[in-house]
């Protein structure tokens, strides 16, 4: 699943491409680690939406959630079990899986 705090200006994921797009380079990724699941599918969507990104590597996908709640960083690619509740509560996040 693809979050992004509230601030992205995309709602699915063809406007979140387009957003990424826009700004090459601008946008941060958390992901759970170096070589974790999440940063290995962070290159896999830069390479096929042609898009350029920071992947910023976190010790484990909690951390890497807490920062994207606060707004340190801009998207999140992590399984839908773990996110998915965040998006629920409210936590000023959105969601396209």
């Amino acid at each position: 699943m693809i979050v992004a705090k509230k601030a992205v200006a995309a709602n699915d994921l063809k406007e979140f491409i387009a957003w990424l797009k826009a700004d090459p380079g601008k946008a941060a990724q958390a992901t759970g680690g170096v070589a974790a699941t999440s940063h290995i599918a962070g290159m896999f969507l830069q390479q096929i939406s042609g898009t350029r990104f920071t992947l910023v590597p976190y010790r484990g996908a909690g951390p890497a959630m807490k920062d994207l709640i606060a707004g340190q960083v801009d998207i999140m690619i992590d399984p839908a079990a773990s996110t998915w509740p965040q998006v629920r509560a409210g936590q000023r996040l959105t969601a396209d899986s």
